[in-house]
């Protein structure tokens, strides 16, 4: 699911001729948080000796993260029902099926 939520976004919110060139800067940083997780999730059990504070602070990153969505969806002036202005929508010759 998640797969289709991140480019559903950015071609909605920049259009579709930006979703390849933000897609791939995005893609690097995703990347690497995937490589670098474990370890540091590792280290922080070793120090802290629980998950615990390490789940609550992932709790606290994401309600951060819904709350920049929030913030960015509505300095483009356009809610949620809306179609972002620069967003294009698909042909019909281009859908399948």
């Amino acid at each position: 699911m998640a797969g289709l939520v991140r480019p559903t976004f950015v071609a909605s919110l920049y259009g579709r001729e930006h979703l390849a060139s933000i897609s791939g800067a995005m893609s690097t940083f995703v990347t690497g948080s995937t490589a670098i997780a474990p370890v540091g999730a590792g280290v922080a059990y070793d120090l802290l000796g629980s998950y615990d504070p390490l789940f609550w602070g992932f709790v606290m990153l994401s309600a951060s993260a819904a709350a920049v969505v929030l913030v960015v969806r509505e300095s483009a002036g356009h809610s949620e029902s809306e179609p972002s202005p620069t967003a294009h929508p698909i042909p019909a010759s281009d859908r399948a099926g």
